[in-house]
């Protein structure tokens, strides 16, 4: 047996080209995933390198075309002509275990990025709950009363006093905070300032900015069309518990909040608004924006809830629900990808420039 000559050379070489490449990758994982992406960036770039140099190698393995790796040619001898026959390994095609492995590794990525997690707790739900429990006290208090609490207490100058909140303490089983609130003072005096700290829970807020303000409440009463008697939750009532709130009308209600305020489910692509909610000791009414606030066949919105209590039904959905549509997230998606797959074409060039001619 003759052994073949032995050719090698570097399995792969950094070029201007690359390292370009490099930080075009860097920089859409980065606008992608925040700081996280370099180290994902570096990974992807690690396995594209060795994509690329295996490649090398096969494409030297065959026939004549030696620019990288070793390539081995074993003489053996023919049975018929005892003759020397040349057996090189040519380049192999199709998709590799490695390659596998980089679309696997980038799905399991993606998925785990963009699906969000199963979550049991719903502040929704929550709300709606803590809200209906509102919702009694207010109506035990006017069964007792044969009216409703008045929305602000005032003094005899007309000064605004105490709070409806304060009113159905008892009616919310908060006999002690209620024993302990001193009606011969105005709300914001140091007696009763001291008894912000203990805000029933279901005064609570729902808006992450105001988790740590835990003096804070969303709620306020409304009435609607026909002096029906709602429970509503909304960011610009949410004040100290125990702080008179100003009247908010029902057109505000259909106001869209901002994205740190109100019921949002946020996703990567899109998020959805799912609505304010309005509560009475009966019905639970979800209110949407309004899809068209000028059109003239659009009662307002105290009427049609007027007319939604009527129906007596327990849940009542007005308006169309929102989405919003994350165009940046989506570019930003496509730009990595881009960035992602573009090795493929240099991995192309390799295996056109090894294939056989004709």
């Amino acid at each position: 047996m003759q052994a073949s000559k032995l050719r090698s050379s570097s399995p792969f070489q950094f070029t201007s080209g690359h390292l370009f490449y490099f930080l075009w990758l860097c920089a859409t994982a980065t606008a992608l995933l925040g700081w996280l992406g370099i180290p994902v960036a570096c990974f992807i770039l690690l396995i594209w390198v060795q994509i690329l140099a295996g490649a090398r190698r096969e494409a030297g393995a065959t026939s004549g075309k030696g620019e990288f790796v070793s390539t081995v040619a074993v003489d053996v001898a023919s049975p018929s002509t005892s003759q020397p026959i040349a057996r090189s390994y040519g380049t192999r095609y199709g998709v590799t275990k490695i390659e596998t492995l980089v679309v696997l590794l980038i799905a399991t990525l993606l998925i785990g990025l963009f699906v969000p997690a199963v979550s049991e707790y719903d502040p929704m739900r929550q709300a709606e709950t803590s809200m209906k429990m509102v919702a009694k006290a207010v109506a035990a208090y006017e069964q007792q009363h044969g009216r409703l609490p008045s929305f602000t207490v005032t003094d005899e100058l007309g000064q605004p006093q105490h709070s409806w909140r304060a009113l159905i303490l008892p009616y919310l089983r908060e006999d002690k905070l209620s024993a302990a609130y001193r009606w011969d003072q105005a709300w914001n005096s140091p007696a009763n300032v001291e008894l912000m700290q203990y805000r029933p829970w279901h005064y609570r807020t729902y808006y992450p900015d105001h988790e740590e303000q835990r003096e804070l409440s969303s709620l306020q009463l409304l009435l609607d069309a026909e002096q029906n008697w709602f429970v509503i939750e909304h960011e610009q009532a949410s004040r100290p518990w125990l702080e008179p709130t100003e009247d908010i009308s029902w057109m505000e209600l259909e106001e869209l909040p901002s994205d740190d305020h109100g019921f949002w489910r946020h996703g990567f692509f899109s998020s959805s608004y799912r609505g304010r909610l309005v509560v009475s000791n009966q019905q639970t009414i979800q209110i949407h924006p309004r899809s068209d606030s000028s059109s003239p066949a659009l009662l307002p919105l105290g009427q049609r809830v007027a007319l939604c209590a009527r129906t007596r039904a327990a849940t009542v959905e007005l308006g169309e629900p929102y989405r919003q549509i994350h165009w940046g997230n989506v570019l930003r998606l496509a730009m990595f990808l881009v960035a992602v797959l573009y090795p493929l074409r240099w991995l192309s060039a390799i295996r056109d420039d090894a294939a056989p001619p004709g």
